[in-house]
């Protein structure tokens, strides 16, 4: 926006519908102050786009009980109890991925996200999924139906929202489109408070963790056979035939392993697999035609995740191949894996901050002038968004606290350009450590399960007690997944968990 003011154009075109209310009147407050009108409704996409792909139509499925722990009858009780105490009438909700969670179910419209193109109106009396038709299967509307969900056509949402009246609607402008806002009544009285059911979805309960430990289990299995192929077909003095993958085929590669472990659905994001000083491009994404071979000694960055019914997954491995590393890759290695071992260990007060926690995961690389400008945590979808709030461990402030249940990435980095990328991710989830003196504190516990590179560590910069976390969470590594492996998996995975 402010190379546009700086152009001396008077006037701007957006699309409010794919504005968040924010965003959209952060603009509208900004170009005024420069004499620049905006406008909200700008949609040229017809005139413009004679062969824009149609609508998706991919159809629903239920995500059922066993794997939600929760009926779409009991959240909307739950979420009716918030509405109460906020002297609140109805809200609306846009995001999908809060819609998914909220109906129990989840679609195809979106690559790499199981959630579908809707609307939800939530009253004390009323709830109405505003959705294509043709997505219905007759089991999802009977699984609406029976928890209480109102069918409407998602083309009717504007309308109805438009005929509202004396309401006072619950309404997040983060989470809802300039659209929605702009069809509001005058009428209506709006109260501004942070979606409710991204703080419900976040906090995951005692079923959806249960399917996290065994999505992380899929996901180990297929990774350690992953890991045990790229060794073997990288190395130069090789005795098969195959050839050297790209790291696009490495991506492929890792999607069909997974697929191999059952409830699969897809990829939870592109696969980032970087090679050398690909690896410092933070999030570089390989072309099919356009992409290293990945052969013979460097560094192999390797960001994977999936959508499993279970649950869904999110690691980074950093390995060395076919010869000894350096120093200085050794010592990033090993200071970004201190940073993961401290944030784990944490023990912290109820109340605290994402950013509060932040520092932990970067003490020992600043210690060397390093740093990384992404975020050290996200949240975790349980079977939707790999990148999920509204709680996060970052540099910047944010005033969401962590809480029981939550699952994040921990994941810092250290990019050297034109040389190599490290990053380490662990899923992690925060549980109670106890109630002492000062109140309830909290601590982490390791979900994913995918071994380290002993190799690229330099363990004279290990404590004894880092070294004893890196033997313990090996030892769980080898227990839960060998067997699950065949006998020749186990004797590699043996080998990359031996005690340090």
């Amino acid at each position: 926006e402010e190379w546009i003011a700086a152009m001396g154009y008077t006037a701007v075109g957006i699309d409010g519908a794919l504005f968040s209310t924010s965003e959209a009147l952060r603009l509208t407050a900004y170009f005024s102050k420069k004499g620049i009108q905006l406008a909200i409704n700008f949609k040229p996409y017809e005139a413009v786009w004679p062969d824009r792909p149609a609508f998706p139509q991919g159809k629903l499925m239920v995500f059922q009980a066993s794997f939600s722990g929760e009926s779409v009858k009991s959240k909307l009780e739950r979420l009716r109890t918030v509405l109460t105490s906020e002297e609140a009438n109805c809200l609306t909700v846009a995001s999908l991925d809060d819609i998914a969670w909220l109906m129990n179910i989840r679609g195809s419209d979106v690559d790499f996200n199981p959630v579908a193109m809707a609307y939800v109106f939530v009253s004390q009396h009323r709830c109405i999924l505003f959705i294509a038709s043709e997505k219905i299967t007759p089991e999802v509307r009977e699984h609406l139906v029976e928890s209480g969900v109102e069918l409407a056509g998602y083309g009717d949402f504007g309308a109805f929202i438009e005929q509202l009246e004396h309401v006072r609607i619950l309404f997040d402008k983060d989470r809802n489109n300039f659209g929605t806002y702009q069809r509001l009544d005058s009428s209506c009285s709006i109260i501004e408070k942070r979606m409710p059911v991204a703080d419900m979805k976040a906090v995951k309960n005692p079923t959806e963790l249960a399917g996290f430990r065994e999505a992380m289990i899929k996901d180990g299995v297929a990774l350690v056979k992953l890991f045990k192929w790229i060794e073997e077909v990288t190395n130069p003095a090789k005795l098969t035939k195959e050839p050297f993958p790209d790291e696009w085929t490495i991506g492929e590669k890792a999607a069909a392993l997974r697929k191999e472990q059952g409830q699969y659905l897809s990829e939870s994001f592109a696969p980032i697999v970087s090679f050398r000083e690909h690896g410092a491009i933070v999030h570089y994404e390989a072309e099919r035609d356009n992409c290293k071979t990945v052969c013979g000694e460097g560094v192999l960055l390797m960001d994977l995740g999936a959508h499993f019914l279970n649950g869904s997954t999110d690691v980074t491995r950093t390995i060395y191949l076919n010869g000894t590393p350096p120093l200085q890759y050794k010592d990033d290695y090993t200071c970004l894996l201190k940073g993961v071992i401290a944030l784990t260990k944490a023990v912290f007060p109820e109340g605290t901050r994402g950013s509060q926690l932040d520092i932990l995961a970067r003490q020992f690389i600043w210690e060397r002038g390093l740093n990384f400008l992404h975020g050290t945590g996200h949240g975790i979808g349980h079977c939707l968004y790999v990148h999920e709030g509204p709680q996060s461990i970052r540099m910047n402030e944010n005033p969401v606290t962590i809480q029981p249940g939550m699952v994040m990435s921990n994941e810092p980095g250290v990019y050297r350009a034109g040389a190599y990328g490290v990053r380490i991710e662990n899923a992690i989830h925060a549980i109670e450590k106890g109630t002492y003196e000062a109140g309830r504190f909290f601590t982490f516990e390791t979900l994913t399960l995918v071994p380290l590179d002993l190799n690229s560590m330099n363990q004279d910069l290990l404590t004894q007690a880092e070294k004893e976390w890196i033997n313990t969470y090996h030892q769980k590594i080898y227990e839960k997944l060998s067997p699950r492996l065949t006998h020749e998996e186990c004797s590699w995975l043996k080998a990359k968990t031996t005690k340090i």
